[in-house]
This record gives structure tokens, sequence and C-alpha cells, in this order.
């Protein structure tokens, strides 16, 4: 084709204009960069951004930040070159989700930073484990944290290699990812990093142990030992003694086996003095907890989570555990006194929180992660004081009494004189001899909570108070019923309940049928006791069998006429009122192994007492 042709000549030149344009576009949109307000913050400040993307803390299993700093580093040329000019920016580095070639980039751009390295291997291959092995004995001298979680085979392989010291770390976290593993328990040498992390001050081992006589735990702050294997080894006095040879330790998480047996005898008053714990968070059968509590002074203390396990099918073992948590539920340090009660459970367990904090909307919502170590609670949720719970599934289905005498003597053994809270649920609810022993006692108590099982026996407690000169819950202000469905029958029970307050001079002002299923007109009448009754946000609709019609009844009396006391609400006489021995709302069978979290923008129903 000839090139001289006049079209070719115009075409060229069309093409010259067009990347003068482009250019001229591209040195345009540059200029207008730099007026973005965000662009013309000065580095200093872009480096303070940047640097919040990063994740907050360390020793969670999961992806470490929504923000990757490839992602930031793309968005502009003034952004990368800030980005590339901070090794802090490229030192959380992910193995699980980076290819060979993009660590390789990771570290080389963190250069001598501290990092941040976390890995799951589980899929890996032999090669790609071992290509990271070596990417961590290179660069174990400037790492700070480290999360592993892998199988046990790949676990046992990394523990040979990585015998060089770790002057850094400050944070490791090993995860077995095998749950099933029993005959031949996960252990970490005493060789591995030979031995020598002067900095570590947080361990947190899954399914994993360690020797109690490892130099590892000199040092640190935090000890987190889940799901611990039971080994040959393992004393109860090697563990006191490693122990007593961590004083500065703050924070200590112990689930799984706790060893019974000593080896050795103790001295007569033996004990390790741990005048730095603030945390203490056991899960174990409860002779074990017990011996552990008995040789413990917690001088410190300001959160306690005990779950036990009970291999007796009398209970007592829990029985004789209970002193040993009550002597840490409270004590001179603690500048506020226990506030609120949740008391809960079903046939094979019992669980009893409280705070040092009043209510808030809430008591449920306020049972905390303890048993969750993995989980970050913001700082508007109070974290429990006390939080003990208990399991026997020795017990036969029909037997309540060793779950009502957990909860008898632990309302005996702890120091309840001043809370103003009480939520009362579950399917073994406190026992009229229970309410009638302890409910005199509670002088400040001005909020109680009951789900459908525990409000007979708080009426039969009502039924056989005193009529003159009591002093039964005399600061009682706000009855609140959880979840119940407030047919007629229940509506007069309710109502007549009501009537035993005021004779009991109890000057209830408030109560709160919000999570409820009622009428109005059962809420209009009950309002003729209680002047500020609550009920549900919109009436229930549609169809079903739970629905009701109401014949338009104000109150019952006799100057209502005659018709009014034949058909009552729904035609159900008044004196007929009943409440039922069936579980309406708490018929289904309680987790052991549950999440204690919650919103306070939620409703009472968003965490109510269901797994």
């Amino acid at each position: 084709m000839d090139s001289s042709h006049p079209s070719n000549n115009c075409l060229h030149a069309l093409d010259n204009k067009i990347k003068l344009l482009e250019d001229s576009a591209r040195e345009l949109k540059a200029y207008r960069n730099t007026l973005v307000p965000i662009l013309r913050l000065p580095p200093e400040i872009l480096y303070i951004i940047f640097k919040l993307s990063l994740p907050p803390s360390f020793g969670v299993l999961v992806p470490f930040s929504p923000i990757a700093p490839s992602t930031i580093s793309h968005v502009c040329h003034q952004w990368r070159d800030i980005s590339l000019n901070m090794p802090y920016l490229w030192s959380y580095i992910n193995f699980t989700w980076l290819t060979s070639a993009g660590t390789a980039e990771m570290l080389a751009r963190s250069k001598m930073a501290p990092l941040h390295l976390e890995a799951r291997t589980m899929q890996w291959s032999i090669a790609k484990f071992e290509a990271f092995n070596r990417q961590i004995d290179a660069h174990i001298d400037h790492t700070r944290h480290l999360s592993i979680m892998a199988t046990p085979q790949i676990l046992r392989r990394m523990f040979k290699r990585l015998v060089s010291s770790a002057p850094s770390l400050e944070h490791l976290s090993i995860a077995n990812s095998d749950t099933y593993e029993q005959n031949w328990p996960l252990l970490i040498p005493d060789n591995f990093f030979d031995g020598i992390a002067p900095k570590l001050v947080y361990l947190r081992l899954d399914n994993c142990g360690i020797c109690w006589e490892s130099p590892l735990l000199k040092g640190l702050r935090d000890l987190k030992l889940l799901s611990f294997p039971r080994y040959e080894r393992a004393t109860l006095k090697a563990l006191l003694d490693a122990l007593n040879q961590i004083p500065q330790l703050e924070r200590l998480s112990l689930h799984g086996y706790i060893p019974i047996y000593m080896s050795v005898n103790l001295e007569p008053g033996f004990n390790v003095v741990l005048s730095s714990l603030t945390e203490l968070d056991i899960s174990a059968f409860a002779l074990g907890c017990r011996l552990l509590l008995t040789h413990l002074v917690l001088p410190a203390l300001v959160r306690l989570c005990v779950k036990a396990q009970s291999d007796d099918p009398a209970g007592r073992d829990v029985q004789n555990l209970v002193p040993y948590v009550a002597r840490n539920a409270h004590g001179p340090h603690d500048t506020e006194a226990l506030q609120s009660l949740f008391i809960g459970g079903n046939k094979t367990q019992t669980e009893f929180v409280a705070w040092t904090k009043p209510r808030e909307k809430t008591d449920d919502w306020l049972r905390n992660s303890v048993y969750s170590p993995n989980r970050h609670l913001p700082d508007r949720i109070h974290l429990a004081r006390v939080a003990f719970s208990t399991l026997n599934q020795n017990w036969p289905p029909e037997m309540d009494i060793p779950s009502l005498l957990y909860k008898n003597t632990l309302l005996t053994a702890f120091p309840l004189n001043s809370i103003t809270s009480l939520t009362v649920k579950g399917r073994t609810p406190l026992s009229k001899q229970v309410w009638c022993t302890h409910a005199s006692m509670w002088h400040k108590l001005k909020r109680v909570r009951l789900s459908y099982t525990a409000v007979p026996a708080f009426r039969e407690m009502l039924e056989v108070a005193p009529r003159e000169d009591t002093l039964l819950l005399p600061s009682l202000e706000e009855l609140v019923l959880i979840d119940v469905y407030l047919d007629a029958k229940k509506v007069y029970y309710l109502y007549h309940m009501l009537i035993e307050l005021v004779e009991l001079k109890i000057s209830l002002r408030t109560l709160d049928l919000r999570t409820c299923i009622v009428s109005n007109r059962a809420v209009q009448l009950l309002r003729e006791i209680v002047v500020d009754v609550q009920g549900p946000a919109k009436k229930e609709s549609g169809t079903s069998d739970l629905e009701w019609e109401w014949r338009g009844i104000d109150v019952v009396g006799e100057e209502r006429g005659r018709d009014e006391e034949e058909h009552g609400l729904d035609g159900v006489p008044p004196f007929l009122g009943s409440w039922g021995t069936y579980d309406s709302d708490d018929n289904n069978t309680h987790n052991y192994d549950i999440d204690y979290s919650g919103d306070d923008e939620t409703s009472s129903t968003d965490s109510e007492y269901v797994p």
C-alpha cells in the first residue's frame, strides 16, 4: 500500500492529534487529582491514614485487613510512592492467600520492618510448606507476630526445622487443625526456637500442648491453652510450678485437661500468688477446676470464667467447687459490688453470670464472650465479673435436684446483697424455696426478668410471703416477661400475681411485655394494676391458632356485670387463670459451647438464652 497516499497522511495526522489529546487529558487528570482534598494532605498524614488500614490486633486466624497494601498503591502515583516507602505497610503477610511470587514481593517491600506472619496450611503441598518454613527461618530475627494453623504432621515438621532463636517474637499462635487426634497429643518441643524468645508475651495454643518446664513460658503476660491435651508428664505440681515462674501473667485461659494428681505431695498451704492476673478462664472437669483454684491466690482478678463438667451423678464435685469460685468472684480490689445477675440452664446445665455494672436494656446481651477468646468485643459491652457454668450429662432427664441445689448453693455463696437486676431463664428455674430463702435479702433489687418457666415459682413465693411487716423486694420497680405467649388463662394468672404484689406493698411501676405475644385488650386489663404496661410494638396478625378474640372486657369486677364474669377474656373465667407446666420458650436444647456476645442496639429477643 502506498504510504504517500493522501488518506494515509491524514490518518497519521489524526493519530498524532489523538496522542496529543491523550497526553493533555492525562496532564489535566493529574492536575485535577492535586485539587482533591485528600491528595493535598502532606505525606506524613497519609502515612498515618495508611497505617490505620492495618489490623488493630493480632492472634485471630482471619485475613489481616480488608484493605490490602496493593490496593492502596494502585490508587495514584502519589499513594504508590508513599506506600512503597512504608515498609511497615507490607509487613502483614498472609501466606494463605498469596502466591510464592506475591510473598517474595511483600517480604522485599517490608525490608527489615517487624513482620506479622499468618498461614493456614491444611491444603498445602509438602513443597509449599517447606518453602514457607524457609521463609520463616530466614526472617525469624525480625518476626514479631506468628500465627499458624496446620495439621499435626505439618506442625511436627515445622517444630523440627524452626530451632533458631526468635529475638523479636512477641505473639505466637499455633493451632492444630486435627481435633480428633487423641492417641498422640501434639506437644511443642523444648528446642522450638531453641527455647529463646525473650520478648514473647502472648502465647495461644489450640489443640496442642506444651511442657510446663518450657522456657517459652517464662516472660508471658497472656497465655491461652485451648483444648489442651492430656499427656503423661503433666502433673498439677508441674502446672503450679510453671505458673509460679510467671508472676507477671495478666490473662490466663486454660481449656481442656487440668491434671488432678500431684506426682509429689505439696507442702501444706502451698499456694501460687499471681499478683498481676486480672482475667482467668478455665474449662475442665470440676475436680481439676477445684484443685487449681485451691492453690491460686489472685489479688488483682477482675474477670473469672469457670466452665466445669461434672462426672458425679449427684453433683458433689460441683458443690465442692462453688466455694472456690465464690472466693474469687469479688474482692477488696473491686470498686463496685455485683449488681446484675443472670441465672439459666436446663436439665443438664446450670449457668450463673454476674456483673458489677447495672443493667442496660437487657441483661442477656451483657453476657460476654468469656467463652470465646477469639472475639474482640467493643468497649461498650461490659465484661462479666464472674461467669460460672456446669455440665453433667449423667443426670437422668427427670432429675432436676442437682441443678436446683447448684443454684441455691451459688446464691448462698456469692455476695449478692447489692444486686439491682436479676434474670432467671431456662428449663430448671429457681424453685419456690430458693426464692423464699434469698429474696428477703435482695433489698436493692429493682428489676426482675423472667422466662416462661420461671414465673410460677416467683408467684408461689409471693403467695406464701407474710402480708404484714414484710420487707420482701422493697425496691422492685420493673417486671419483665421474656418471650411468653399470653393467652387468656395466663393473663388472668398474671393479673392475680400483680394483685399479690400490691398486697405485699411492692410498688411495681413497669410491666414489660414487649417480647411477648399479647393482645391490646390484655394490656389494658393489666394497666388497671400497673400503670406502665409496655406491650409489643406491633400486634400479632394472621390466622394462626395462637390467635384469640377478646370479649371487650376491660376490668374483672362485680360492677362490670354477670356477662363479663361469665365470659371474661376469651371466654375464660378469671378464677381459672393458670400458667401451665410445659415449656413454651425454653424448648431448645442448650448447647454447652456457646458464644456469649451481643449488641446493645438489638432487642432483647435478639440475644436471649438460646444456642
